[in-house]
């Protein structure tokens, strides 16, 4: 059965959306972080993500979030947490987590990520590779500039750095494409940090 909550958790600084795994016990919970004005279950790749997730035995979370709420918001989710965050709302979540103002999740997934100050960008390759978390980094050619301009400075940074964990995959995202494809990349993705 499929669980479905909204609602507000910190005087409107937090919306969230759950749905709870399919199969008895759970992997863990794979949150989606965006920031407020993003809302909860935007697009049909997060919607995709929130709703096909717990088929494979994976909790999720749709949050939106203030930078400052957010460390309390995390805090109430239980167990081992992957986190999904897309495009802008990466920067500064990576710059957050660099300054040791948010625990470390088990493992990100980034698709295009990229902080909108230049100079705060210009310094993601390096945060992400200090991170040592795995990560998987999808990115593609309709990626924002600023997520074009480092992709390969992550991937060297992260070389450099020595992240087994850390794995870049060239992606094609477009509207049309079929949401469930990014499912299945990473779905195959989280079965291989079970190992």
């Amino acid at each position: 059965m499929l669980l479905l909550t909204a609602q507000p958790l910190l005087a409107h600084a937090v919306q969230s959306q759950s749905f709870a795994a399919h199969t008895p016990g759970t992997w863990g919970t794979v949150v989606v972080v965006a920031l407020p004005e993003a809302g909860v279950d935007a697009g049909p790749r997060d919607r995709a993500l929130l709703r096909g997730l717990p088929e494979h035995g994976w909790d999720t979370l749709s949050l939106a979030a203030s930078t400052e709420a957010l460390p309390e918001a995390l805090a109430a989710v239980s167990g081992r947490q992957v986190w999904l965050v897309q495009g802008g709302h990466a920067g500064p979540l990576l710059t957050t987590l660099n300054e040791q103002r948010l625990t470390l999740p088990k493992a990100l997934v980034l698709i295009g990520p990229y902080h909108p100050d230049a100079d705060a960008n210009a310094a993601l390759p390096e945060q992400l590779a200090r991170l040592g978390i795995p990560v998987l980094d999808i990115h593609s050619r309709s990626d924002h500039p600023q997520a074009r301009l480092t992709r390969d400075r992550r991937q060297q940074a992260n070389q450099r750095a020595n992240n087994p964990g850390y794995r870049a995959h060239a992606w094609t995202l477009t509207p049309d494409q079929d949401p469930q494809a990014l499912v299945q990349l990473v779905r195959g993705w989280l079965v291989s940090l079970k190992r």
